[in-house]
């Protein structure tokens, strides 16, 4: 067998820091790694690279052009030893649909595992390739999936990521919740300045999940002309945080059957049902 020097050997992770088991299902399955094509000067996984200088295999070498691709025959033994009706996440530290998906279907062939395995996968991604024909015949009621957006605008979201545009995700996220998948509108992080409430309260979907920026300084070189930095006066985690007066009136801006909050700062985490 050839030995294939850009294999993500690390695809599935438990992760266990108090912050991220305030997420209830701390089992990450990534099919891609070690950098991301979508490139998002948010990036959590980028700031961890960076930021606290991680040498594990998820995150050294970290290169957006060139991602890591798992072993979906690796992929597949570690999901036969799941137990059925358990939960993972796919797209922990890369989106699991960025453009090479499209040429070695790794992320779809594990889609089509966990659900021979009964096993629950939290779909977290930024592309439109989930919603296309193969991929919605695939998609089960193991399935939940959440699209995200930062913004409103395609001017706005080409400054800081490299991802599908607004009205591609809106398309896919409406094509996945006309054929009764669950699916949910991730505004993640969004980026207030600009934002277009009426236009997001128009998408034809239930749920909306939100989860607000985590600021650090060295953000700012693609996200200065974006945020008032001045508003992120709340310290937690190693990022600066807005103020919980100020993300509730942004929810109060969402017109949505269902919302939830994803937040890492305890005192607003614990405000949240």
């Amino acid at each position: 067998m050839i030995k294939n020097k850009n294999e993500l050997k690390s695809f599935y992770n438990t992760v266990t820091t108090t912050k991220a088991t305030k997420c209830y299902y701390n089992d990450r399955l990534d099919t891609y790694g070690r950098g991301c094509a979508y490139n998002c000067e948010y990036c959590y996984a980028k700031s961890q690279l960076e930021f606290r200088n991680r040498k594990d295999d998820s995150f050294k070498m970290w290169d957006s052009n060139n991602p890591a691709i798992a072993n979906i025959d690796r992929i597949k033994r570690k999901i036969k030893t799941l137990k059925p009706l358990s939960v993972v996440r796919m797209g922990g530290m890369t989106d699991c649909f960025q453009p090479k998906e499209l040429k070695h279907r790794v992320s779809l062939e594990t889609i089509k595992a966990l659900n021979e395995q009964k096993i629950h996968h939290i779909i977290v991604t930024k592309s439109d390739i989930i919603g296309r024909p193969e991929y919605v015949e695939e998609l089960s009621k193991y399935s939940h999936i959440q699209v995200s957006l930062s913004h409103t605008s395609d001017y706005v979201l080409s400054k800081f990521e490299k991802a599908p545009k607004f009205q591609s995700r809106i398309n896919t996220i409406e094509t996945l919740y006309q054929n009764g998948l669950d699916v949910s509108l991730r505004l993640s992080p969004i980026i207030v300045n600009g934002f277009d409430f009426n236009t997001i309260n128009k998408t034809d979907v239930d749920k909306c999940l939100i989860e607000f920026l985590r600021y650090q300084p060295k953000m700012e070189n693609g996200l200065k002309e974006f945020i008032d930095t001045n508003k992120y006066t709340i310290k937690a985690n190693n990022y600066r945080h807005i103020t919980l007066e100020n993300k509730l009136k942004v929810l109060d801006m969402l017109k949505f059957k269902e919302i939830s909050v994803c937040d890492s700062v305890k005192e607003h985490y614990d405000y949240f049902p």
